[in-house]
């Protein structure tokens, strides 16, 4: 019997292990591909369970406070609210925090889930890479904040403020 639990749960390490066997580093500059960035707080935060398997994702509504870059006129609700959607993958969804950097994307452009709704904006989330969920008060926020501004050469900024966070061998964050 012991044998059988253990065959199992090498099964189960495996399969979860060749999905991502190591988690990627953060990448700031996908922010410039981003359809848009914002800064404000998550509301209504709802997991949105995969009927096909493990994979999970959420939808929440933003309440922006102030768009970094990108046009998110068209995307607001009838009460102002950013409505997103958020493929997490594997692990469980938390809320973000009350204040947040949010980078997103267009859903045709994130990874193939479509069980989530195609109708909104998705969090921009690198496979096997953390999403790019940043609080707002953080220096990761200050940083694409700086970046976004719009004065300056942005990709010349972001490579000196990463030295600046991760040191010269590039992002180290997780």
């Amino acid at each position: 019997m012991l044998k059988v639990v253990l065959i199992s749960i090498g099964i189960c390490l495996s399969t979860t292990a060749a999905a991502c066997i190591s988690q990627a580093t953060l990448d700031l500059a996908k922010a410039f591909e981003a359809e848009a960035v914002v800064v404000g707080s998550a509301w209504k935060f709802e997991p949105i369970p995969n009927p096909n398997g493990p994979q999970l994702a959420a939808a929440f509504q933003i309440k922006v406070r102030e768009v970094l870059s990108g046009d998110i006129s068209d995307h607001l609700d009838h009460r102002g609210m950013l409505p997103v959607s958020w493929f997490i993958g594997m692990g469980v969804p938390s809320m973000p925090g009350v204040d947040s950097v949010f980078v997103l994307q267009n859903p045709s452009s994130s990874i193939d889930a479509s069980w989530i709704p195609q109708d909104r904006l998705t969090v921009l989330q690198q496979p096997c890479g953390p999403a790019h969920i940043f609080d707002s008060s953080g220096d990761i926020a200050k940083v694409l904040g700086q970046v976004l501004d719009g004065e300056g050469d942005a990709e010349m900024e972001l490579k000196v403020l990463e030295e600046f966070l991760f040191g010269k061998e590039g992002p180290g964050l997780y």
